[in-house]
């Protein structure tokens, strides 16, 4: 693995990897501390293809596990309406994000992505894990595609601004 670069979020509206090289087969993108300055709020990533526009068609299954903190409501499935099917909107990581800054420094993610800028379609897998605003802890299996030349990525909030978080991306060498 060679670290490419590592943005640290503070209220941040966007965190953006642009104009990512074809030096690597694989990418992937480890987020630590990530953080709303929004309560309740969601999670969401979206792709481009021209190094800084990010609405590129993408499919995808959404797949979550939670559980109450009492252990009460144990459950893992899978979610249709965050499931993509040749969508160019964001693709959601997480939701129910908690403003709490102890809770929200539980918030983890893990990104692999396959083909990006290699000049033809990408695939990624994502894994989020937070404790969320309602005492659940929430964790989003995330495989998908995209229908394009990826170059660049975006994470950011459904609504407000990223308060906190680290991410760096790394690229792969096999």
């Amino acid at each position: 693995w060679v670290k490419i670069s590592t943005v640290t979020a503070s209220s941040s509206a966007t965190v953006d990897f642009d104009n990512v090289a074809s030096t690597y087969k694989m990418y992937a993108v480890v987020g630590t501390g990530i953080a709303p300055a929004t309560n309740a709020t969601s999670f969401v990533m979206n792709f481009g293809s021209d190094g800084s526009s990010y609405a590129a068609s993408k499919t995808s299954g959404y797949f979550h596990t939670y559980n109450k903190n009492n252990d009460t409501d144990l459950q893992l499935e899978t979610n249709a309406t965050n499931s993509l099917g040749g969508a160019t909107g964001d693709q959601q990581i997480g939701y129910g994000l908690s403003d709490n800054a102890a809770i929200a420094k539980s918030a983890t993610m893990f990104a692999l992505f396959g083909g990006l800028a290699q000049g033809g379609y990408t695939s990624y897998d994502v894994s989020f894990t937070h404790f969320g605003s309602n005492s659940y802890i929430r964790g989003a299996f995330i495989r998908g595609a995209v229908a394009a030349d990826v170059d660049c990525i975006r994470f950011k909030m459904e609504s407000g601004n990223i308060a906190s978080g680290t991410f760096t991306l790394y690229g792969i060498d096999q």
